[in-house]
């Protein structure tokens, strides 16, 4: 029997989240891993994805035993530049004034301990990968742009998601973003206004006809953004919002997704 280094896997996380990784940006946490891994002797490649890159690292072990593949991600939302973490007894949060980034940090945390702690003890173990991916916060880029035959194991856990300790995710929703454009026609407010089509009532109608929220037990859909107009003196000639629709069934998405294009057809 061995015991965590609690202090060093504190340390860690720490040093990780004080590091601005956004999204395409996260070359400084990709270096931290990489330079942890190697002091362990744990073989690293950077692979290139998009404007960053994956790592996979892997660790040979008992070839007789199954191996294994952890995965987590190394960006984070924004604003993500100046963290600073503050140690509350057994909890960590930020100042208030940022995000904290333990989505995805103290996953990668916890691998590096593990590793760490395997270095160190001696554990028999069988095979291990891990894999950290980029742009996982943008829609799954960098686990997209990633090779899968690279991997050797069959069975992968993917350590991001919230809930008790021992609490397993079976399942992911299907995800589908879509953008509303809205074409109006300017005009000055105080002039003429009625030569004019204001694109922001129309996109307002289209989202009062959208349903949002909770739809049902596996499906949301969220209107998250919205943009329009240039002056309160001119009729706004165009508007547009950005929404996603996630449901554990792919036709759930398809009948919403052509829900909303007969409304935004019927409206403009």
């Amino acid at each position: 029997m061995y015991t965590i280094n609690t202090e060093r896997l504190i340390e860690t996380f720490i040093d990780l989240v004080k590091i601005p990784s956004p999204s395409w940006k996260e070359g400084q946490v990709i270096k931290y891993i990489i330079s942890r891994l190697k002091k362990i002797n744990v073989p690293v490649k950077k692979i290139k994805c998009g404007k960053s890159s994956n790592l996979h690292a892997s660790l040979n072990g008992d070839p007789g035993a199954m191996g294994i593949i952890f995965s987590a991600h190394t960006d984070t939302v924004t604003p993500c530049d100046q963290i600073t973490p503050i140690i509350h007894g057994n909890r960590i949060s930020s100042d208030g004034t940022s995000i904290l980034g333990s989505d995805d940090k103290a996953a990668i945390a916890i691998f590096i301990e593990a590793l760490y702690q395997l270095h160190e003890n001696g554990t028999p173990h069988g095979p291990v990968e891990l894999l950290f991916t980029c742009a996982e916060e943008i829609g799954l880029k960098g686990i997209k742009g990633f090779d899968m035959s690279l991997l050797q194991a069959n069975h992968a856990f993917v350590f991001d998601s919230a809930g008790k300790v021992g609490k397993i995710v079976l399942k992911a929703p299907y995800h589908l973003n879509m953008k509303v454009i809205i074409k109006g026609k300017a005009a000055h407010a105080g002039i003429e206004p009625e030569k004019g089509i204001n694109a922001i009532t129309a996109l307002a109608d289209i989202i009062t006809r959208i349903p949002s929220g909770r739809i049902d037990s596996h499906t949301t859909i969220n209107i998250g953004l919205i943009n329009g107009g240039r002056a309160t003196n001119i009729v706004p000639e165009e508007a547009s919002c950005l929404l996603e629709i996630r449901s554990l069934e792919s036709s759930t998405i398809k009948k919403y997704e052509d829900r909303i294009r007969k409304t935004v057809k019927e409206i403009s």
